[in-house]
């Protein structure tokens, strides 16, 4: 039988909850762009990283 293991967020991790509850949103929003910028990147010649919009 495996051992049972309980893991929890130490006082130091619980201050990032409120942060990462604001990033979510931002993510979820801005997740489309930050993968296109990410493609861009990848592919060779010159890149300033301005976006257009």
């Amino acid at each position: 039988m495996p051992a049972h293991v309980e893991y929890c967020l130490s006082s130091l991790g619980r201050t990032l909850l409120e942060p990462l509850e604001a990033f979510a949103p931002w993510a979820a929003e801005h997740g489309a762009y930050v993968r296109e910028a990410r493609d861009r990147a990848k592919e060779p010649g010159p890149r300033d990283g301005a976006r257009d919009d």
